[in-house]
C-alpha cells in the first residue's frame, strides 16, 4: 500500500477516534447527572437493570465507566451483585448505539457539523450550551474521519495482496479473532465496527465477515476494563469477569449461526425501507447479538452471582486505602462526585470507629482504670485515616479541575467542608480525657460512677448521630439527616441535666467531683461542640432539599448495631 493509503486510513482513524473522544466528554458532562440519578436508583427488577445500562453506557459510550460505579455502589451496599450484573448486560447493548449513529449515511453534513460545533461552542454563553456545541463538533469529525477512511480505502479493491489477506478472515474463527485483536489494540470497539462498516460498505469485506469481526470487537473491548481490575476489589473483579465471561460466551454461541444473524440482520434493515444498507445491517446485527444474548442469560443471573462469589471470594483488604476514588470516573465528573461522596462517607465511618475506641477508652479513665497519660487516640489507625483524608481531597481536587456543572462544584465545594468537619471530629476526640490545664492530676481520680456514665452516655449518642449522618451521607437521605440536626434540643436538655449533676455533687460536697470538676466540664463541653460539628455535616446533606421542620425522628443507630 502507499503513502496515500495509510495515511489515509491512520489519519482518518485518528479524526474517529478524536471525534468520538469529543463528543463523549461533553455529553458526560450535560448528561452526568441525570445517568449518576439513573444508576443510583436501580431496583431489584432485572430487565430495569438492564436498561439503565443500556441508557447508561450509549450516553457515556464507555462500559468501563459505568462498570466503576457499579463497583463503588456494591461496595456502599446500595447494589448486589446479581443486580449490578442485569446493568453490566445492559452496557453490551448500550455500547452499540455508537454503531446504529455512525452507520447514517450523513457524510455530506459532516463539516457542516463541525463548523457548526466550532461556532455554538465558542459563543455559547452557557456551558451547557457550549457542551452541545462540541457534541455537534466531535459528531461532525466522527463521520468526517470515516470519510476520509473510506476514501483512503477505495485503491485496496484492485490491491491483490489485500484482497488476498482479507480471504483469510471469511473463516469466522479468524474474524473474530482480528476483531479482538485489534480492539484490544486500539482500545474502541467503535473505531473497530467503524472499520469493519467502511470496508463493508466499500465491497472490501462480506457482511459475515464483517459481522464476526463486530462480535470479535465485543471480546478485545475487555481488555482495557481488564487492566483496570488490576489491584481492585473483588467486586471489580466479578463485574470484568461477567463482561468478559459474556462477551465470550456469546461468540461462541454464535459463530456457527453467523449466517443466520446476517439475514435477520437484512431482514431488519429491510423493515425501515430503502435499499441494501451494509453499515446499517453491521449495526443491527451487533445490536441483535447482545440483545438476543442478555435475554438468554438474564435468567441466570443469581447463579452467575454465586458463581463469581465461589471464583473470586471475598479477601481481606487495606482498610483505609480508597476503595471508590478511581480515575476512571474523571472524565465524568457527576460520577466521579458520586465516588468521591462515597467515599467521604466512608472516611467518616472510619472517624466514628475511632471515636467509639476513643469513648471506650474515657470511660475506663473516668473510673480509674485507664492509663492518663496516654494519648486517647494515636497510632497507626489515626496516621492512615489522615492519610486516606489525603487522598480524598486531591481526588476532589482533580474532578473541581475538569469542567464541571454549577450544581456539581456546589456538590463538589460541601465534600470539602464535610471532609475538614471530619477532620475537627477526629481532633476534637483526641482531646477527650485530657487532663485540665488547672488541675493537672485530675485524671488519676476517679469520677462519681453517676457522672461517668453520664459523660460516657453523652459521647455515645453523638456517637450514634455521627455514624446515622455518614448513612444519610452515603444514601442521600436528608430524612436521616434532619432527624440528626432535630436532635440539638435533645441533646441540649442531656448536657443540661449532666451539668446539674455535676454542679450538685460539687455541692453536696463529693471529693472526687471536685477533684475533676474543671476536667468533667471541660469533656461536656468538648462532647458538644462534637454534636456541633455532626450537625454542620448533617446540614450538608439536606442542603439540597427542603428546609428541615422538626418531625419524629427515625431511629438512629450506630456502626455496631447496624452490623448487628
Amino acid at each position: 500500500m502507499d503513502f496515500d493509503v495509510w495515511s489515509g486510513l491512520l489519519g482518518g482513524l485518528a479524526l474517529f477516534m478524536l471525534g468520538l473522544d469529543v463528543m463523549t466528554r461533553a455529553l458526560r458532562v450535560v448528561a452526568g447527572d441525570s445517568l449518576r440519578d439513573l444508576l443510583g436508583r436501580l431496583t431489584v427488577n432485572r430487565f430495569a437493570a438492564v436498561g439503565t445500562g443500556a441508557v447508561v453506557t450509549a450516553a457515556l459510550n464507555s462500559s468501563s465507566v459505568t462498570t466503576v460505579l457499579l463497583v463503588g455502589f456494591i461496595s456502599a451496599g446500595f447494589l448486589t451483585t446479581a443486580q449490578a450484573i442485569g446493568v453490566v448486560f445492559g452496557a453490551n447493548i448500550g455500547s452499540t448505539m455508537t454503531a446504529q449513529i455512525i452507520a447514517f449515511d450523513i457524510g455530506r453534513l459532516a463539516l457542516p457539523a463541525i463548523a457548526a460545533g466550532v461556532l455554538v461552542s465558542s459563543l455559547g454563553r452557557r456551558q451547557r450550551t457550549r457542551n452541545l456545541g462540541l457534541c455537534g463538533l466531535g459528531l461532525g469529525l466522527v463521520f468526517f474521519g470515516m470519510g476520509v477512511m473510506s476514501d483512503a480505502m477505495r485503491p485496496l479493491r484492485d490491491d491483490p495482496a489485500f484482497v488476498e489477506a482479507l480471504r483469510t478472515l471469511e473463516s469466522v474463527p479468524l474474524a473474530v479473532l482480528a476483531g479482538a485483536l485489534f480492539t484490544a489494540l486500539v482500545q474502541s470497539s467503535a473505531a473497530t465496527t467503524a472499520i469493519v462498516m467502511t470496508m463493508a460498505s466499500g465491497g472490501l469485506m462480506g457482511l459475515e465477515t464483517a459481522i464476526a469481526a463486530a462480535l470479535g470487537a465485543n471480546i478485545g473491548t475487555c481488555v482495557t476494563a481488564g487492566l483496570a481490575t488490576i489491584g481492585k476489589p473483588p467486586d471489580a473483579v466479578r463485574l470484568f469477569l461477567v463482561h468478559l465471561g459474556f462477551n465470550i460466551a456469546g461468540a461462541v454461541v454464535w459463530m456457527p449461526f453467523i449466517g443466520e444473524l446476517a439475514d435477520a440482520a437484512r431482514a431488519l434493515s429491510g423493515l425501515f425501507g430503502g435499499g441494501p444498507d451494509v453499515a446499517r445491517e453491521i449495526a443491527n446485527a451487533h445490536t441483535l447479538f447482545n440483545v438476543a444474548n442478555t435475554l438468554l442469560f438474564i435468567g441466570f443471573t443469581p447463579q452467575i452471582a454465586r458463581l463469581l462469589q465461589r471464583l473470586v471470594p471475598d479477601r481481606p483488604v487495606a482498610a483505609l486505602e480508597p476503595q471508590h476514588l478511581d480515575a476512571a470516573l474523571l472524565t465524568v465528573p457527576a460520577m466521579a462526585m458520586e465516588a468521591a461522596r462515597l467515599e467521604v462517607a466512608r472516611f467518616g465511618r472510619e472517624v466514628a470507629t475511632l471515636q467509639a475506641g476513643a469513648l471506650v477508652e474515657l470511660e475506663h479513665r473516668l473510673r480509674g482504670r485507664g492509663d492518663d497519660d496516654a494519648p486517647i487516640l494515636a497510632g497507626a489507625p489515626v496516621e492512615a485515616t489522615h492519610r486516606l483524608r489525603k487522598s480524598i481531597l486531591a481526588y476532589i481536587a482533580r474532578i473541581m479541575a475538569a469542567d464541571m456543572s454549577p450544581a456539581n462544584a456546589a456538590a463538589a465545594t460541601d465534600l470539602l467542608q464535610a471532609v475538614e468537619l471530619l477532620n475537627s471530629v477526629l481532633e476534637v476526640t483526641a482531646t477527650l480525657g485530657r487532663p485540665s490545664l488547672t488541675e493537672p492530676d485530675m485524671r488519676r481520680r476517679p469520677l462519681s460512677p453517676t457522672l461517668a456514665a453520664g459523660l460516657v452516655s453523652l459521647g455515645t449518642e453523638v456517637h450514634r448521630h455521627l455514624c446515622a449522618t455518614m448513612d444519610a451521607l452515603a444514601r442521600q437521605d436528608p430524612a436521616t439527616a434532619a432527624a440528626v440536626i432535630a436532635a440539638k434540643q435533645e441533646l441540649h436538655a442531656t448536657v443540661r441535666r449532666l451539668t446539674d449533676t455535676l454542679f450538685r455533687d460539687l455541692v453536696h460536697g463529693d471529693a472526687r467531683t471536685r477533684t475533676g470538676f474543671t476536667g468533667a466540664m471541660a469533656d461536656i463541653e468538648r462532647i458538644s461542640r462534637l454534636h456541633r460539628l455532626v450537625r454542620k455535616i448533617a446540614k450538608l446533606v439536606v442542603r439540597p432539599a427542603a428546609p428541615v421542620e422538626p418531625a419524629p425522628a427515625p431511629a438512629i443507630t450506630s456502626v455496631a448495631e447496624s452490623a448487628g
